[in-house]
């Protein structure tokens, strides 16, 4: 049975209403995520200042990671040109070299991201739930 059946109501309504919940959901997320990142993060998610494709990519596997998946996907829909730029980038067959390289780029945007929050109590927090041993050392 549908959910909108069980709930006793019309389908438009159920629409409308399961609307209204992810647009909330949205809105939650985004305050949150904008309570962890930093000021250039904000100004470049707001429009203020340009995002570049790495900022895009960076940004976006946070908020993935995070589980902010309504705000990640207003974020790609609000940049389609950079979703389309990244997409055709990862379609190329990647190599072992090149997948080293993206998880120890993961791996330093996660440090960057833990260690510009504001209290040494959420740094360890986000660390723990990254997983993150406590020093990090990225060879170029």
């Amino acid at each position: 049975m549908e959910a909108y059946k069980t709930m006793g109501m019309g389908k438009k309504k159920f629409d409308t209403m399961m609307n209204q919940l992810n647009i909330e959901k949205t809105r939650c997320e985004k305050l949150l995520f904008y309570s962890f990142c930093c000021d250039r993060d904000k100004e470049k998610l707001s429009g203020q200042t340009e995002m570049t494709i790495h900022d895009f990519e960076r940004i976006t596997y946070l908020l993935d990671l995070l589980g902010f998946s309504e705000y990640c996907r207003e974020v790609m829909e609000k940049h389609m040109d950079l979703l389309s730029e990244l997409t055709n980038r990862i379609e190329v067959k990647p190599t072992e070299e090149m997948i080293i390289e993206e998880v120890a780029t993961h791996t330093c945007w996660l440090y960057e991201f833990c260690n510009q929050l504001p209290s040494p109590k959420m740094k360890t927090y986000f660390k723990d739930i990254f997983k993150l041993p406590s020093y990090y050392h990225r060879v170029h």
